[in-house]
């Protein structure tokens, strides 16, 4: 066995190390608060996944409660590493969609209709376009009503109001994150908050946000998880 083998386990073990994390965290920590930044947090939303629509209802309310930026970032297709199951993931999930939605009293059509892709493609254009406007999450939630009700009358008229981004560009654009993000959320640690729900389509539930450093539960839009803050900026 050559060196190298035999320090890789070493230095993997050191990388992953909980100690080391914690010390990058504070670290991190201590650095925003001398300069003064609020928390910030990187949202990836999906308009084509139903958790994606109902978490995008409850960011603007949760980051004015707790005082953070929350920087939404536009996707479109899918890792396959990420989404094993993605077969399962779009017949289910719209159905959990609908039930979750009721139970937390936020929109999702209950006869709602599986999007084109084609469709998805458009409307992402749409939002890739006002990534930065402070329109966004209220653009985003029009967009994502007339996808899932199929009424292409109103996202006609949505997309010739609002514009969209040139394909060339977004094609690009959706591409270069979709290998972004899969490398980076590797590095997600949970917070202690137990009542989860996904914000980025990730069917096992959880609510992730890759730079972060953290991962925020469901129950933080009543302000019951005191630990919702991130524990270091992005």
């Amino acid at each position: 066995m050559s060196l190298t083998q035999r320090l890789m386990p070493l230095v993997a073990k050191l990388i992953t190390s909980e100690r080391l994390q914690q010390w990058r965290r504070a670290f991190r920590e201590s650095r925003r608060k001398l300069q003064r930044r609020p928390h910030q947090a990187v949202f990836y939303f999906r308009i084509d996944d139903p958790y994606s629509v109902l978490m995008a209802q409850v960011l603007p309310r949760f980051a004015r409660h707790f005082g953070i930026i929350i920087t939404p970032r536009v996707m479109l297709y899918l890792d396959q590493q990420m989404y094993p199951a993605a077969d399962m993931l779009e017949e289910l999930a719209p159905r959990d969609a609908t039930q979750l939605a009721r139970l937390h009293e936020l929109d999702f059509p209950h006869h709602w209709q599986l999007p084109p892709r084609e469709v998805s493609l458009a409307a992402t254009r749409c939002l890739l376009k006002h990534e930065g406007d402070e329109r966004f999450w209220s653009l985003a939630a029009a967009l994502a009503d007339a996808l899932w009700r199929n009424d292409h009358d109103k996202l006609e008229e949505l997309l010739t109001e609002h514009g969209q981004m040139p394909a060339d560009r977004a094609q690009l654009a959706l591409e270069a994150r979709a290998a972004t993000s899969s490398s980076r959320t590797a590095t997600i640690s949970p917070a202690p908050c137990t009542t989860r729900v996904s914000g980025t389509g990730a069917w096992n539930g959880w609510t992730t946000w890759p730079t972060a450093s953290t991962t925020w539960g469901w129950a933080a839009r009543t302000g019951r998880c005191p630990t919702a803050a991130p524990s270091a900026p992005a």
